[in-house]
């Protein structure tokens, strides 16, 4: 089973990952949060990797990010994915390529302070 516990920190909401999961669940956890946030100018997104196990194709993390995608419609979106084990730290950084292309920007970190202090720090001007 899977756990997906959600905390509201200051600039960031928090997810917490337990356990198997799979891309819907993610979806999931995207639409509730999108729905509780919905309208703000920007979404702040700690994804904490606790072990979980993350297993997914391309084809899964291409259709989550499509997803995510058309949920938030927030302007400015980030997540921050911190990995704990090689594999979902890869899973990580090929989904992080998918967001890009849905007007997501994700990071992938393994040390969650380094992925939290990215979330607070205004993105980069465009170029």
């Amino acid at each position: 089973m899977s756990v997906l516990a959600y905390s509201l920190k200051d600039e960031f909401i928090a997810v917490e990952i337990e356990g198997p999961v799979r891309p819907a669940d993610l979806e999931s956890a995207f639409s509730e949060i999108e729905a509780l946030h919905r309208g703000t100018s920007s979404l702040r997104i700690l994804l904490a990797d606790r072990g979980s196990g993350l297993i997914a194709t391309p084809a899964e993390l291409e259709a989550l990010s499509t997803a995510a995608g058309h949920l938030f419609d927030s302007p400015s979106v980030r997540i921050a994915f911190v990995a704990q084990h090689d594999l979902q730290f890869g899973l990580g950084r090929m989904l992080s390529v998918f967001m890009e292309r849905n007007g997501i920007e994700l990071n992938v970190f393994r040390d969650e302070a380094a992925a939290s202090r990215w979330l607070v720090d205004p993105p980069p001007p465009p170029a």
